[in-house]
């Protein structure tokens, strides 16, 4: 993270964030004949269901046999954290080994293979095990990702924005490949399925 910064100011009790979180995401496609198009990702960084950065990426296609490197910057600019949220997080910055983060990345992905083209699904991809530094001085903190475990899941098909797993993956990035039982009426043969994947972040 390359600011974290928790103020309270004295004359009123209010306590306010301001973050900002360098992420490298990425997207593979190991297979030879299908194409995955994404519709812009919305992306969400919390400790202990306080939300502390938030930011998106725009749509992008991920050719056959690619790796779609995803570089993007989330933050929060001066908010209002309620007692509880202030609290929890003043304690968590006192932990040895960092603040506990989970990343979730919502979007829409669809899937193309010669003339055939899928509905495009929601997809949510959560990632779990990340603990974040809070930077010194002006150096960038690195988050710990050994431990980082990412699940994904599916809902809803057409074109609403209300996301739910799918086909991204990490390398220094948040990551899941896209499941057979996710690409709806799509015939391939055994093997052209993308296989799941890990995540992991870099901040």
């Amino acid at each position: 993270m390359s600011q974290f910064n928790l103020t309270t100011t004295t004359s009123d009790g209010t306590t306010h964030l301001t973050t900002q979180a360098n992420l490298t995401l990425s997207a593979k496609n190991p297979n030879k004949k299908v194409i995955f198009y994404y519709e812009p990702m919305s992306i969400i960084v919390s400790s202990n269901q306080v939300t502390i950065s938030s930011g998106s990426f725009t749509n992008f296609t991920n050719s056959p046999d690619t790796i779609f490197i995803i570089h993007t910057t989330t933050g929060l600019n001066f908010q209002l954290l309620d007692g509880d949220e202030s609290n929890s997080l003043k304690s968590d910055l006192k932990k040895k080994n960092g603040i506990p983060l989970q990343i979730v990345v919502d979007t829409m992905v669809g899937v193309k293979m010669e003339k055939l083209k899928t509905k495009k699904i929601g997809i949510r991809v959560k990632c779990d095990g990340i603990h974040g530094s809070v930077q010194k001085a002006k150096i960038p903190a690195l988050a710990n990702t050994s431990d980082a475990k990412c699940k994904g899941s599916s809902i809803g098909t057409g074109g609403e924005s209300n996301p739910d797993s799918g086909p991204l993956v990490g390398g220094q990035g948040v990551a899941v490949h896209q499941q057979p039982q996710d690409l709806p009426n799509l015939p391939m043969e055994p093997g052209q399925y993308p296989e799941p994947g890990a995540a992991k972040l870099r901040d």
